[in-house]
């Protein structure tokens, strides 16, 4: 079991086990205990800690989370990461993003702080992201999302970005593509979730240099 005293570390967060499965193994998780969802491990090929959070599903339940990882274990540094749809046609399925900035949609028993910035990371497409009270599989919700401005749509990633700018936390966010956020889309998103956890997971411990600071 770690203790706090033995970090701050940086803290890989997922929305659900599907997604976090590929970094746990790869990091060779093990339950910290202080938390629920909380593992701790190390970076592959490293002797550095690192910890791994799966928050739940939802802004709400992804709020909760961070704080309650904040207040029970030093971090250093957030990188979350999952699947997103998209609400334009011509980012397509499979690409990899960093996001830009990061919004609460109105409404739901979360209120945002509106439009919060992330820390850029270069290298990949940098998008912009809304989270939202409730899963997008229908064309005219996608259609008024993407009208407002948003790129890619989750539930959790603002509400990570908002529990980590109240904190002072460096945050920093890839999200794969996992459907086009319309008609059949909870399928699509399905059938591709394994592969681009695999490729998040991929590109996140290529990208060491992360983990570091």
């Amino acid at each position: 079991m770690s203790r706090a005293a033995d970090y701050p570390a940086p803290c890989l967060v997922y929305a659900t086990r599907k997604e976090a499965e590929p970094a746990i193994q790869a990091i060779r998780g093990e339950p910290a205990g202080q938390l629920s969802g909380l593992f701790t491990g190390r970076i592959p090929g490293s002797a550095r800690k690192v910890l791994l959070l799966i928050t739940g599903m939802g802004p709400k339940a992804a709020h909760r989370a961070m704080l309650g990882l904040f207040a029970a274990m030093p971090v250093s540094g957030v990188i979350n990461l999952g699947i997103a749809g998209s609400l334009h046609p011509r980012l397509g399925i499979g690409q990899l993003c960093a996001i830009g900035h990061a919004d609460l949609e109105a409404g739901g028993d979360l209120r945002g702080p509106g439009r919060i910035p992330l820390q850029p990371l270069p290298g990949l497409p940098r998008r912009s992201l809304v989270s939202v009270h409730t899963p997008v599989f229908d064309d005219a919700r996608r259609s008024a999302l993407a009208a407002a401005g948003a790129d890619l749509v989750d539930m959790e990633g603002a509400a990570v970005a908002w529990a980590c700018r109240e904190r002072r936390i460096p945050c920093r966010m890839i999200k794969g593509i996992s459907d086009l956020a319309g008609a059949g889309g909870r399928q699509t998103l399905h059938e591709n979730l394994p592969e681009l956890s695999r490729a998040l997971a991929a590109e996140l411990f290529r990208r060491e240099s992360l983990l570091h600071g």
